[in-house]
């Protein structure tokens, strides 16, 4: 875990294109392991854990709702 706090430790000081390179990397090896990707397109990978804080705030905004209409 050393390495993985080094590699966060360094992230902010990287110039957006080494970012935005390193995200096309994770994304590749993603592919190659066949992690968890429910869609994969040319805009990038939709993960499970996407779709799961997705449906998250969309179940809060429901409650929101719900709790408003209650109120009135």
């Amino acid at each position: 875990m050393k390495a993985v706090a080094e590699i966060e430790s360094e992230l902010p000081d990287l110039r957006t294109e080494d970012l935005h390179h390193i995200e096309c990397m994770i994304h590749e090896l993603y592919r190659r392991r066949n992690e968890r990707v429910i869609y994969d397109d040319a805009y990038g990978l939709w993960m499970t854990e996407d779709q799961t804080s997705v449906a998250s705030e969309v179940f809060a905004l429901f409650d929101k709702q719900e709790e408003q209409n209650a109120n009135r």
